[in-house]
C-alpha cells in the first residue's frame, strides 16, 4: 500500500510543489509563502497604480520565479480593488490578433466576476456583450472540434478545421467598452496576465506582427497587461515594430534568488505544512539545497522537481531524513542520463555527452562548432533537439552571440558538478 513519506516528518505534503502560488491565502499554495523581490514588486505595482493603463514584460530564465511574482503583484492589487483572477492567458504557438482578443476578453470578464457580485453584473456597462461574446465563441470553437473528431455536422476527421473568424475590431470594441464600464463601476484598473510567451518565439516575426496588430488592445484605458516572457522576448519580439515598442517599456529583468532566499523559501513552506504537534524534520539537507540551487543556476522550478524527486525516489526506501548528496546524486544521475537516452537519437546523446565534457559555466554555438568540427546549420540543429531535451538553456545574449549553459539535469547526469 503506498504511504505518504511526508508526514513521518512532520509536514503535511510535498514542500518542494514546483505550482506558481494562488492569489489567495488559503489552501496549500498561499501567497503569504512569497519571499523576496521587495524591489521588483514596488516597481511594478508603481506603474500599475500611477497609470490608466500600462504595460510590462517580466523577463527571467525559465524557472526564475516569474509566474509566482506576478501572481504576488496580482494579490497585492487585488487588495485596492483592482479586478485579477487567479489564472492567467496561456499563449499557443500559434495566435491571430482575433485570438488574443478572445483571450483577453475572458479574462476579463473572469477577472470582474472575481471582485463584483451577480447583481452588480447585471448592471455594468458591456458586460453581457463581453459574456456573450466569450460564451459563443467558446461555442463555436467547441462545434469546430467536434467537427474535426467526426461528431459534428458540416466537418469530418480529415478536415482542417480553425477557430471561427471573428473581426479583432468586435472584440477591442467590446473590450474597450467592458474597462469603460468597470472603470465607471469604480473598479481602479482589470489586471490581465499573458504567460507561456516563449511559444511565440520559435516564429518572432509572426509575433512581432502579431504584437503589432493587436497594439490598441493593450492600450485600452482601465487594462493592465503584465506579460511573462524570456530574456530575450523584448528584443526580438517587442523591439520588431516601433508601433510597439514604443508603448512597452524595458522589460523588468528578474534575477535568480540567492541561496539564502532559497533557504526562506523552504523554511516557510515547512513550518506553513507542519503537522499540528509534530516537530518538522528536514527532508534534505541545507548543503544538498544549496549545491542543487549552484547546479540549477537560479532554476528554482527545476531545482525543487530534483528535491521532489529525490525524495520519492530514495526517502525511507534506502536512507532517512535528512538526505545528503551521497544518497541523493548517484540515483538522480541513473535517471536523467536514461530521459535523456529516451528524449535523444545515439546521434543527439553522443553530442551532449562531448560538450558535457569541455562545457564551462557557459559556451557558444561557435565553441560547439570548433569542438565537434560541425557545420553552422548543423551546430543550430543540435541546439535545437538539446534545448528540446532540456539538455541545455540559452542564458544571455552578448551583442550577436548567444551563450548556453547545461541545465541542472545535463550537470547531475554527466557529472558536471
Amino acid at each position: 500500500m503506498a504511504t505518504n513519506i511526508w508526514n513521518p516528518l512532520g509536514i503535511q505534503s510535498t514542500p518542494f510543489f514546483q505550482e506558481a502560488l494562488d492569489i489567495s491565502d488559503t489552501g496549500l499554495r498561499p501567497i503569504s509563502l512569497f519571499v523576496g523581490r521587495s524591489g521588483e514588486v514596488d516597481e511594478v505595482l508603481k506603474r500599475i497604480i500611477g497609470g490608466q493603463s500600462s504595460r510590462i514584460v517580466v523577463a527571467g530564465l525559465p524557472g526564475a520565479g516569474k509566474t509566482t511574482l506576478i501572481q504576488y503583484i496580482k494579490a497585492q492589487l487585488a487588495k485596492q480593488e483592482f479586478a485579477v483572477s487567479s489564472e492567467h492567458c496561456r499563449v499557443p504557438h500559434q495566435l491571430s490578433a482575433t485570438d488574443l482578443g478572445v483571450e483577453l476578453l475572458r479574462s476579463v470578464v473572469r477577472s470582474i466576476r472575481m471582485v463584483l457580485p451577480a447583481r452588480r453584473l447585471k448592471k455594468l456597462a458591456g458586460f453581457e456583450e463581453a459574456r456573450s461574446l466569450v460564451e459563443k465563441t467558446q461555442s463555436r470553437v467547441w462545434q469546430a472540434n467536434a467537427a474535426v473528431l467526426g461528431t459534428g455536422v458540416g466537418g469530418g476527421a480529415g478536415q482542417k478545421l480553425h477557430r471561427p473568424i471573428f473581426s479583432p475590431n468586435q472584440f477591442q470594441d467590446a473590450l474597450a467598452r467592458l474597462a469603460a464600464g468597470s472603470v465607471a463601476a469604480g473598479i481602479p484598473g482589470i489586471v490581465v496576465h499573458l504567460n507561456s510567451l516563449e511559444n511565440l518565439e520559435q516564429d518572432p516575426s509572426a509575433a512581432a506582427t502579431l504584437f503589432r496588430d493587436a497594439r490598441d488592445y493593450f492600450l485600452l484605458p482601465g487594462l493592465h497587461v503584465i506579460l511573462g516572457a524570456t530574456l530575450d522576448f523584448h528584443g526580438a519580439v517587442i523591439s520588431k515594430h516601433a508601433q510597439v515598442r514604443s508603448v512597452f517599456p524595458p522589460p523588468l529583468r528578474l534575477e535568480a534568488l540567492g541561496f539564502p532566499e532559497v533557504r526562506q523559501v523552504l523554511e516557510r513552506r515547512y513550518a506553513y505544512l507542519r503537522i499540528e504537534d509534530m516537530e518538522v524534520t528536514r527532508p534534505v539537507t541545507w548543503r544538498l539545497v544549496e549545491e542543487f540551487h549552484r547546479l540549477f543556476r537560479g532554476d528554482l522550478r527545476g531545482m525543487l522537481s530534483a528535491l521532489d524527486e529525490t525524495c520519492y525516489r530514495v526517502l525511507g526506501a534506502t536512507s532517512v531524513a535528512p538526505l545528503d548528496r551521497e544518497q541523493v546524486l548517484p540515483v538522480l544521475a541513473g535517471l536523467y542520463r536514461n530521459e535523456f537516452i529516451a528524449d535523444l537519437t545515439p546521434t543527439g546523446l553522443g553530442h551532449l555527452e562531448r560538450i558535457a565534457s569541455f562545457a564551462g559555466e557557459e559556451f557558444r554555438q561557435a565553441d560547439v562548432i570548433d569542438r565537434l568540427g560541425v557545420s553552422q546549420p548543423r551546430a543550430s540543429a543540435i541546439f535545437a533537439d538539446l534545448e528540446r531535451a532540456q539538455a541545455i538553456l540559452h542564458v544571455r545574449t552578448d551583442g550577436p552571440s548567444r551563450y548556453y549553459a547545461l541545465t541542472g539535469r545535463a550537470r547531475i547526469a554527466f557529472g558536471r558538478l
